[in-house]
Order: C-alpha cells, then sequence, then structure tokens
C-alpha cells in the first residue's frame, strides 16, 4: 500500500474505516493468523482443567442464601 493509498483511507469518516477494518477482520482465516506456542499451552492447559474449579451448585448457594433470610 502506498502512502497516498493510505492517505486517502484516513480521509475517510471514522465509521467507513470502522467498516473497512471489519471487512478486512472478517476477510481473515484462523490459519492467517498465527498462534505463539505459549498460547496454545495455556489453552491446553485450561481445557485440561476445566472441571478443576467450578465452585459450588446452584442448589449449595441457594441453600445458604435462604438460611440468610
Amino acid at each position: 500500500m502506498s502512502n497516498s493509498d493510505l492517505a486517502e483511507l484516513l480521509k475517510l469518516s471514522p465509521e467507513r474505516r470502522l467498516d473497512l477494518i471489519e471487512a478486512l477482520w472478517d476477510s481473515l482465516d484462523d490459519s492467517d493468523i498465527p498462534m505463539p506456542d505459549w498460547h496454545k499451552d495455556v489453552l491446553d492447559d485450561r481445557e485440561a482443567n476445566e472441571d478443576a474449579d467450578l465452585g459450588e451448585t446452584w442448589d449449595v448457594v441457594k441453600a445458604r442464601l435462604v438460611k440468610k433470610l
């Protein structure tokens, strides 16, 4: 993209520039955006531990709240 192309784009209204940004973003495929290995490690770790900290069930929370009334 040349500097003159960029200058023309910058003359557009913010709304129109956002429309172009959205169109560009939507044109990308997941394979176009590299993911660092550490991101994959974090996702894998979260997936492996997704049931580890579910907190309390609704029944337990509800019973505790009812007792306070």
